[in-house]
C-alpha cells in the first residue's frame, strides 16, 4: 500500500496541475523543448510533466507550491529577484551555481509567495481602474469623478473639438477645475466633461481628445503648484515637462528640470502636491537621505501618509 507521499506524487503525475491561486498560469506544454528544469528535492520530478511553463522557465517548489521563474545571468555581485504580472525573474552572477540560486529562492520563499499575491491583487486593481472610453463613462479628475458627456452640437463651427468641465448651477466656464468640482458636489451631482463629439464616437478618438485636454490641465495645475512651493523650498526649477513613464510619477534633474506624470491630474490635489514637493526637494538633495526628507517635511509634515496613499493609487499610468 502506498504511503501518503507516494499517493500524492502518483496523483501529481497522473493529473494536470492547475496553477495555484495567486500565481501566474503559464501556457506552454511541459514537453516543449525550451523548458529547462532543476531540482532541489526529488518531489519536483512529479511536477515536470504537469506544470505549464513559459519558454525557458525553470520550476522550483517553494513551501510546497510550484513556482516558475526565469533565470538571467548578468555581471553583478548578488542575486536579485523581481516580481511582475509576467512572473518571477531572477538575475544572478555568471559564476553562481543553479543550486545556489535555488537556495536563495528557498530562503526567500515566504517573501516570494506573498509578493506574488500582492502583484496579482495590484494587477486586478489596475484592470478595474482602466478607463472606459464612451459617452457617460466616469473619468477620474483631481480625486473626484466626472462623467464624459459627448455632444456633437458643441463642435459646430469649431476648428478643434471643444472640451470643457461643466457643473450644475451655472458655474462659469472660467472657473478652475477645483471650483467646478466643488460646485457639482454642493449640488449633490457629478460634474460633466463635455466633449464636442457624437455619443457613438470611436473610443480611440474620444480617448485622444480627452487625454489631450487632461495634459493641458495638468501643465496648468503643475505650473501653479511649482510656483507655489519653489520659493518655500528655496529652489528654482528651470523647466517643466510632462511624463508618460510606466512606473514613476515624477523625476528631477540637477539642471533644475522637473518631469511630472500627466496622469497626476487625476489624483486628489494633496497627492499632486506631494509629488511636486518631492521633486523640488531633489533640487536641494539628489538622493533620499535624511537631509532630503527633512526638506520635504519642512513644507509637508504629513508626507509619509501621502506617500503611502500614493502607492495605493489604482490609476493606470500607461494606456
Amino acid at each position: 500500500m502506498h504511503n501518503p507521499l507516494q499517493r500524492a506524487l502518483d496523483w501529481l503525475v497522473g493529473e494536470p496541475l492547475a496553477a495555484p491561486r495567486g500565481l501566474p498560469d503559464f501556457g506552454e506544454k511541459p514537453q516543449d523543448a525550451g523548458v529547462k528544469t532543476s531540482f532541489l528535492a526529488p518531489e519536483k520530478e512529479a511536477l515536470i510533466a504537469s506544470e505549464a511553463l513559459v519558454p525557458g522557465a525553470r520550476l522550483v517548489l517553494l513551501e510546497g507550491r510550484p513556482v516558475a521563474y526565469v533565470l538571467e545571468r548578468a555581471r553583478r555581485r548578488s542575486i536579485g529577484l523581481s516580481l511582475s504580472p509576467q512572473g518571477l525573474r531572477v538575475r544572478a552572477p555568471i559564476g553562481v551555481s543553479l543550486a545556489q540560486v535555488e537556495a536563495v529562492l528557498q530562503d526567500k520563499a515566504h517573501w516570494i509567495l506573498r509578493k506574488q499575491v500582492e502583484v496579482q491583487a495590484r494587477q486586478t486593481e489596475r484592470n478595474a481602474a482602466r478607463q472606459t472610453w464612451c459617452d457617460g463613462a466616469p473619468l477620474p479628475l483631481l480625486g473626484d469623478a466626472v462623467a464624459l458627456d459627448c455632444d456633437r452640437r458643441a463642435s459646430v463651427g469649431a476648428r478643434r473639438v471643444p472640451v470643457w468641465l461643466a457643473a450644475p448651477g451655472g458655474c462659469p466656464p472660467t472657473a478652475g477645475l477645483a471650483a467646478t468640482l466643488e460646485t457639482a458636489r454642493a449640488h449633490g451631482e457629478r460634474a460633466r466633461l463635455c466633449v464636442g463629439l457624437p455619443p457613438e464616437v470611436e473610443p480611440a478618438r474620444l480617448q485622444a481628445v480627452v487625454q489631450r485636454w487632461l495634459q493641458q490641465q495638468a501643465r496648468l495645475h503643475f505650473t501653479e503648484r511649482l510656483a507655489h512651493f519653489a520659493p518655500q523650498l528655496g529652489v528654482r526649477p528651470t523647466r517643466l515637462a510632462l511624463s508618460n513613464a510606466a512606473t514613476r510619477w515624477g523625476s528631477a534633474s540637477a539642471d533644475g528640470s522637473i518631469r511630472l506624470h500627466w496622469r497626476l491630474i487625476q489624483l486628489r490635489p494633496a497627492l499632486i502636491d506631494y509629488v511636486v514637493v518631492h521633486e523640488l526637494s531633489h533640487l536641494r538633495h539628489m538622493d533620499h537621505s535624511p537631509r532630503f526628507w527633512a526638506v520635504v517635511a519642512s513644507v509637508l509634515p504629513e508626507h509619509r501618509a501621502l506617500r503611502a496613499e500614493l502607492r495605493r493609487q489604482a490609476v493606470v499610468m500607461e494606456d
